[in-house]
């Protein structure tokens, strides 16, 4: 259970590197967070390698997922060593607001507005993000740069627009430090590799039924007028639990985005959502397939009901957060059974 670290300036050149025990987590379209302790005794233990906002890697020898970061200004120092913390480079777009001047608005697919997004923040100092795999379909978005605005209040309100997801991942090359910005309609892959009662543990008492059914939704568009409503029902919901009806404010002006957007919640919520969180760990070599967004088979004898209402769960589940203690074998999971 090794893992390393590779610490970067904020231009990208690396610095040093070191071993350690590293508690971080991460999760869908979220920041993530990375602590760990050094010795004051540590040779890598100086300034310049562990200087505000400069960059950190971590890398694992069992392939857990690579995480990336910058360090910030939540460590202290006490018994002979210091405490370190870091978010991850989702963060980055909370320290760059709107272009300087007059507020001016975007209206595209949600996939080139990100492109844009990452040209404005690397336009005064490099950020060393990029766009990587960039989903440019859907429906138009709008959102308007100002510099009165951050540009992840902008990146957060096209995801609730579009329902689309993202992530930065990390690329070293060279002893250099690149960074990816993928823009996903759905993140994550559908595979075949089962999560159950051999390689998964879940947390006592935590597979619980939560949210309120609603099985016939009215999507308000946000210019209010009746054309941009939708209605959208599911039938399987009704015939089961019986009409529940509920209405939502979508953030779109076109029908196209209400219409989606509207879908989007009724699939949400027209069946209970499970919500819970397991502990896997690496039997059958699992860990590379843990990754955010992806979708496997579950099997769990003891919570939930089966298709026949037994007590048993057989279900597909995404990956939706997870967390690792550097520590401990096995890495928390939160996971959402799939409707």
């Amino acid at each position: 259970m090794s893992s390393w670290a590779y610490l970067f300036d904020r231009r990208g050149n690396l610095l040093d590197e070191f071993g350690g025990v590293f508690k971080k987590s991460s999760g869908i379209s979220s920041i993530g967070e990375l602590r760990f302790t050094l010795s004051v005794l540590d040779e890598k233990n100086i300034e310049p390698n562990l200087r505000l906002k400069n960059w950190i890697v971590i890398l694992n020898d069992e392939n857990k997922a690579p995480w990336v970061g910058r360090l910030d200004d939540e460590r202290g120092w006490g018994n002979g060593t210091s405490k370190h913390f870091a978010y991850s480079a989702e963060d980055m777009f909370n320290d760059r607001v709107g272009t300087y001047g007059l507020p001016y608005g975007i209206l595209n697919a949600a996939g080139l507005i990100v492109k844009k997004i990452v040209t404005i923040a690397n336009e005064d100092e490099d950020t060393l993000i990029r766009p990587g795999d960039i989903y440019t379909g859907g429906d138009r978005c709008g959102t308007f740069i100002s510099p009165a605005t951050y540009l992840s209040e902008n990146i957060a309100q096209i995801v609730k627009q579009s329902g689309h997801e993202w992530e930065v991942i990390p690329q070293v090359v060279n002893n250099r430090l690149k960074l990816w910005l993928n823009w996903y309609e759905r993140m994550g892959q559908e595979l075949d590799a089962s999560l159950n009662d051999r390689n998964c543990k879940v947390d006592e008492d935590s597979l619980k039924e939560a949210g309120r059914i609603k099985n016939k939704i009215i999507g308000v568009g946000s210019d209010k007028q009746v054309q941009n409503h939708y209605v959208a029902t599911n039938r399987a919901s009704r015939d089961k639990y019986g009409l529940q009806e509920g209405r939502i404010d979508v953030n779109a002006g076109t029908k196209e985005g209400v219409e989606f957007l509207t879908k989007q919640e009724l699939k949400a919520r027209s069946f209970p959502a499970e919500m819970f969180k397991a502990t896997v760990t690496n039997i059958d070599g699992i860990y590379p397939l843990i990754r955010n967004g992806n979708v496997l088979p579950f099997e769990n004898a003891n919570a939930g009901y089966g298709p026949r209402g037994s007590i048993g769960t057989q279900s597909p589940v995404r990956i939706m957060g997870m967390a690792d203690s550097g520590d401990v074998e096995g890495i928390a999971l939160n996971i959402l059974k799939e409707n």
